[in-house]
């Protein structure tokens, strides 16, 4: 007896003839919606970071010089990137396959923390002067995007588009050709 994964549940798998009746007769998947309403806030999220990273690099600026810039503006660009590449790709995964965003999403997680450890690691031990700037950066980033996230959600309500049902006739335009 074999265990086959069938969305949303597991069933017993007798034989062939079993699993390929099921997948005969199953109906066929629906079509997948776009990811455009899961990353409609993006819109508002991307020209705050804009800003937060000439702020940061302008603090940095003012307070460590050049290194300074550059340590506060990564910080903020850090921040960005990581969220928004965690948003893009689980917007997509969700859209195509509902089931894998825990599996994805932690190796996402894990793959991109590990690299920025490395990175940070590495900026550490050569003894970086812009290292405190880009923490304090990658700070300013974290608050400033969860911010106008909160924001943005507080006044925007994101729904998935309803997708027209079946049993409905379709509505003629009252133009028969």
């Amino acid at each position: 007896m074999k265990l086959r994964f069938v969305p949303n549940a597991w069933a017993e798998e007798d034989d062939a003839e079993d699993e390929a009746r099921a997948l005969s007769d199953a109906p066929p998947p629906a079509p997948i919606p776009g990811i455009a309403w899961r990353i409609a806030h993006l819109r508002l999220l991307l020209p705050v970071s804009a800003v937060m990273l000439i702020v940061a690099a302008v603090v940095g600026a003012l307070t460590r010089g050049a290194v300074g810039a550059a340590g506060g503006a990564l910080g903020v660009a850090l921040v960005v990137f990581s969220y928004l590449l965690t948003t893009v790709f689980l917007a997509w995964v969700d859209a195509a396959a509902p089931p894998l965003i825990f599996p994805m999403g932690m190796t996402l997680y894990v793959t991109k923390f590990a690299l920025f450890g490395m990175v940070i690691y590495r900026l550490a031990q050569a003894q970086w002067g812009g290292l405190i700037p880009l923490a304090v950066g990658v700070c300013f980033g974290i608050f400033g995007w969860t911010s106008a996230h909160i924001w943005w959600l507080q006044r925007h309500q994101p729904t998935p588009p309803v997708p027209p049902d079946p049993a409905v006739p379709a509505q003629s335009d009252g133009q028969d050709a």
